[in-house]
């Protein structure tokens, strides 16, 4: 744990009369497809990559997929990304990031890009867009081409 962090000559610590204790960690981790919030069957990926910083409970992840397929998945289902750690349980811990995927359904007039999103309580995101305007529809493993590649990154609370 860090009581201070000291950055390109500036005292954090200091700056925000920070009184106690932040732990920073950062590395590497395998995100993984699945048909299910929970365990589920899982695609699979000629590469992945998966980097993280977290700073107390504020994780950022930045995540690289090359080729992942949807063998083995039950269409229908929603499609979820493996996270680092397990999100916080809190209403507010969504992400409104936009990522660069190829081949994750289209779009028409009425409808938005994709939108990556985090619920409370668990260590997978997902991505949905608006439909009609109005209504979130979750991206399903139909939604997905035969394979893609997935280029994004989220920040949001974890639970601990």
């Amino acid at each position: 744990a860090l009581t201070k962090v000291q950055a390109e000559g500036i005292n954090l610590a200091d700056t925000f009369a920070f009184t106690g204790t932040v732990s920073f960690i950062s590395g590497t981790y395998t995100p993984q497809l699945f048909d299910a919030v929970t365990g589920g069957n899982g695609g699979s990926a000629e590469a992945t990559n998966g980097n993280y910083v977290k700073i107390g409970t504020l994780c950022h992840v930045s995540i690289r997929m090359v080729n992942v397929t949807k063998s083995g998945l039950t269409g229908g289902n929603t499609a979820y990304f493996t996270l680092p750690f397990t999100s916080a349980n809190i209403v507010s811990n969504y992400s409104t990031n936009f990522p660069q995927v190829a081949v994750l359904g289209g779009t028409s007039g009425s409808e938005a890009p994709p939108v990556l999103r985090v619920d409370p309580n668990t260590s997978r995101f997902f991505f949905s867009r608006i439909v009609d305007n109005t209504n979130p529809v979750e991206f399903t493993v139909d939604n997905i081409g035969s394979s893609f590649d997935l280029l994004t990154s989220v920040t949001y609370i974890t639970a601990s």
